[in-house]
């Protein structure tokens, strides 16, 4: 499709203001006015018309206010792209240097330890602190639970079928051992 009927296609989906503005421009055209032919031409038009002129300066002056609360990260991502969406000359350093300097000091700290160096990695990370943070909520990690590196996980070498542990008793009568036995309290669980 060549630029200027993109322009005419595009103008057959406006409605409301942005109708309003292209029917003006077309009477502008049949005054002496020049007509708009390239795609570019077009989006550069309507943007100047559809967005008010400090949209940007004001999504800057915002972004700049913009810090994570509490534990609410999810919601300081998803604030931070509706921001970053209305500048769009913004460089990938500098939405990368505003992602984290609006960050906490500890989720901040994470990030940097993790050594992100772009912001698409950098809104993974922070999104995964949310598990990070389910898990030191309920005050027990799975280390605690012996679902991870227990004793017969440390060594690396490849996994084969252990028996369970089994209760010893301290009389000498020998017990038939108990099936799955928990290495904390010796329970059944």
């Amino acid at each position: 499709m060549d630029e200027a009927q993109k322009v005419s296609n595009a103008s057959f989906s406006l409605k409301d203001i942005a109708l309003v503005w292209w029917r003006r421009r077309c009477d502008d055209v049949k005054r002496g006015s020049g007509p708009i032919t390239t795609w570019d031409e077009f989006k550069r038009e309507l943007r100047k018309q559809s967005y008010p002129k400090d949209a940007e300066y004001e999504a800057r002056a915002k972004l700049r206010r913009l810090q994570h609360e509490d534990w609410r990260i999810r919601e300081y991502v998803k604030e931070f792209q509706q921001l970053l969406l209305e500048i769009p000359n913004m460089g990938e350093q500098d939405a990368l240097f505003c992602f984290l300097d609006g960050l906490r000091g500890w989720a901040r700290m994470e990030l940097e330890r993790r050594s992100v160096q772009d912001l698409a990695s950098a809104i993974a990370a922070a999104e995964s602190l949310i598990e990070l943070m389910r898990d030191s909520t309920k005050g027990r990690s799975k280390k605690v639970h012996g679902d991870s590196d227990s004793e017969g996980d440390r060594d690396h070498s490849p996994k084969k079928h252990r028996p369970p542990l089994q209760h010893k008793s301290n009389s000498k009568k020998e017990e038939a051992p108990k099936k799955y036995t928990c290495f904390l309290c010796n329970g059944p669980h």
